[in-house]
Parts: structure tokens; sequence; C-alpha cells
């Protein structure tokens, strides 16, 4: 029997280059559809994220092991990948043979495939991985697929064919579970040059937000617990006494120091306005079918009437307490009794809902 060690060895010692890919790819340039074993990152990625997010994983290296049937009790190594980003399926071909088993171990890293070198050089097909300095790095991160031969995946002869079983990411060097959160990344570089403090306001979640947050201050790390959603407010009075002001969201992740996603800053806010949930004495103030009309401080918005099953967004507004009345009148144009007194406290950078009486 052609065994799967024999092949390998054979391969290896005729000088045939590592056969792996970043991708999924499964033909060649002459459109012959190649075997390959493939891993895929969305099967493993169990445990942590893939970002460059510090604390989360960045890239990978796959190591296979070769079977040759169910009952084999040993498994052959093959040579390990080259660095691949966590973005990227991997695919191996030059030493796989249609028919035999496949099991993956995966070794995973907080850092770029660019800052890694396997030992020995990129020919080497080393698991062991150094830095831009020499120095070994250890991954953080292991994982594997398949199992022993019993569990294992075949490789089927022309097809791409990924490992299954995959067990979650063990991380064995959690980063703290925590959210950075930088001036210049919440309200650009400019509110900390026109505005020494930045107001914060904690609008869900459990984050534990100071209510300011000084521009020297740098970086602030604010523990949190795994799985809180949290979003926020934050704004900043400028020299002229307008005011500047966004809105973050993000997730605490188990191990991971993260930031949160903001809005772009403005200066200007906006208002939600759902006409047709006002009701006065049980009787809506804009009903179906009927159409209405807003006015800001007096002013008409809009140059046609909007229909009241359909909610408005105002804007964009100065900041402050502004007045909205809303008019309806049905199908024919007739004015409908009852037109409805609102209230929205307009903040910059957000968009608020407003109180109707």
């Amino acid at each position: 029997m052609f065994r799967v060690r024999e092949w390998a060895l054979a391969t290896t010692l005729g000088g045939v280059a590592l056969g792996a890919c970043a991708a999924d790819a499964s033909t060649t340039s002459l459109g012959t559809v190649a075997t390959e074993i493939a891993v895929r990152p969305s099967d493993f990625l169990l445990g942590a994220a893939c970002s460059a997010t510090p604390g989360a994983i960045q890239s990978y290296v796959v190591t296979l092991m070769a079977y040759d049937d169910p009952s084999d009790s040993v498994a052959f190594r093959l040579p390990s990948s080259l660095p691949t980003p966590c973005s990227l399926a991997f695919a191996m071909r030059d030493f796989v043979v249609a028919g035999k088993l496949y099991a993956a171990e995966i070794d995973g890293y907080d850092v770029p495939s660019s800052a890694l070198t396997p030992f020995g050089g990129f020919s080497s097909g080393s698991r062991q991985m150094l830095d831009t300095k020499g120095a070994v790095v250890p991954p953080r991160w292991t994982s594997s697929c398949g199992g022993g031969s019993a569990t294992a995946t075949a490789a089927v002869a022309n097809l791409s064919t990924p490992v299954t079983g995959c067990a979650p990411l063990v991380d064995g060097r959690p980063s703290p579970t925590e959210t950075r959160i930088h001036p210049d990344a919440l309200l650009d570089a400019e509110a900390c040059v026109l505005s020494h403090t930045l107001m914060l306001r904690l609008l869900s979640g459990t984050l534990a937000l100071p209510t300011e947050f000084e521009c020297d201050a740098g970086e602030l790390a604010i523990p949190g617990e795994a799985g809180d959603t949290y979003r926020f407010y934050a704004h900043a009075t400028r020299p002229d006494g307008s005011e500047l002001g966004t809105e973050c969201s993000g997730v605490v992740v188990a191990g991971q120091s993260g930031m949160p996603a903001c809005d772009v800053p403005s200066p200007h806010g906006f208002v939600a306005l759902n006409p047709s949930s006002v009701v006065h004495g049980g009787v809506p103030t804009c009903p179906t079918g009927a159409v209405y009309e807003v006015q800001v401080s007096g002013v008409i918005v809009g140059a046609k009437r909007t229909p009241c099953e359909l909610p408005s967004q105002l804007g964009p507004l100065s900041p402050g307490l502004t007045d909205i009345v809303i008019t309806a009148y049905d199908a024919s144009g007739k004015l409908l009794p009852g037109s409805a007194n609102c209230k929205a406290d307009v903040e910059a950078g957000r968009l608020v809902t407003a109180f109707c009486l």
C-alpha cells in the first residue's frame, strides 16, 4: 500500500515546495481542479475575534496531521503552514493524497502574519515562529480540528475539503477584559485643541465611564464585564460656545482590550418623530390614511406632507430645547382636530426622540 508517510517523505526529499495557499482556490492555471485540505478561520474562531484590536487574534499557523485510515493510531505530522492572516483560509495541496485522512492543529497569534517568520526560514515548514528580532514567539491560542484518525477529514480527489470538528480556541495568555478610550478617537484631535475637557455620559450598559475626560490624560482603560453592550455620548464645548458631539458604542469581550466605534462628530443634532404613536383620549392625532406636516420653532419643515404611517427624522438642528408641532390632515386636505405639541432636547452629534403631548 502506498502510505502517506512514504509519499510525504519522497516529495520532501525531491525538493517539492510546501504546497499551501492562504485562500480557498481549488484550480490551477491550467484549469485542473486540485486535491487539497482547507482550514477555515470561521470554523475555529470560536474563542476570539479576528481584528487588529489589541487582544484579538490576527494570524495563525496550521499543522496538518495525516492518517492512512480510521484505524491508524499514529499521525504523521506534515510541514506547518506559513503564518496566515486570520481573515484568510489556508489550504494545502502538495502533501495531500485523495482518500487519506487529515486533522489540523492550529496556533493563533495576536500579531499580524507579517511580523512572524518560521524558524529556519519560509521554506522550513517549521511550526515555531520568530519575531522580527529573531526571538521565539509562542502562540497565544491553540485549537484542533478533526481529532484522531476516527474523526479526521478524508481528502477528496479534485476538491478543496475543509477539516471539520474544530474546537474553540484556548487562550493561554488572556489580555485584560477592558475598553480603551482615547480623546482623539472620540471627537477628533480638533476637540482637544479647542476644548480641554470632554464630557461623557453612559446611555446604556454597565461600563464604569467617567463623566469628564481631560484631553491631556492620555488613553483611558476601563475594566468591563464580558458581554456588556454599552453606548455613550461624548461632547465638548468649543470656545465660541457651540457644541461638538458623537455617540459611541461597543461590546466588552473577554480577554480583549477593545475600543468603541464612534459616529462622525457633529455640531448638529437630529430628532426622530413618530406621529402615529401620539394619542389623545384614545384617538390618534395622526390616523392611518391621513397626512401630516411638521413645524420646528414655528417654521414648516418640508415642501410636502407625509403619510401618518411614516416617521420623520428632523435635522440638522442646533442643540437645545426645540418646540415641534404636528398638524394632521385627512385625504381630502381637511385639517384634523387635535394637533400635537412636542419637545426635543437636541444634542450635538445625536439622534434623540421627540416627546409629544
